[in-house]
């Protein structure tokens, strides 16, 4: 079934002029739904460019400059890319 009550339901509060609360909880964008739209669509394009880019081998990701806007969830590259250079020194990370 193509129309799901969710996704009723969720057409409704975009006609309402709001972003739904369930996609809120994936990211807290904009609170204008054609924003929010827009600002999703360019960072999946950002993603699906890194992701090509990380396909090229190691350390490649980092050889162009990685804008942090272009992530839903910063924090967790960075979270991420600290423990990869923690390992990569032999360094404990503490808790």
């Amino acid at each position: 079934e193509l129309l799901t009550p969710a996704v009723f339901a969720a057409g409704r509060v975009l006609m309402e002029g709001a972003v739904p609360a369930g996609w809120e909880k994936h990211w807290e964008g904009p609170e204008e739904p054609m924003a929010y739209c827009k600002a999703v669509v360019h960072r999946m394009s950002a993603v699906i460019a890194m992701a090509e880019r990380a396909k090229g081998g190691e350390g490649v990701l980092l050889s162009k400059p990685v804008r942090l806007e272009n992530f839903f969830h910063p924090e967790t590259f960075l979270n991420a890319l600290r423990q990869q250079m923690a390992q990569q020194a032999g360094v404990a990370i503490d808790s």
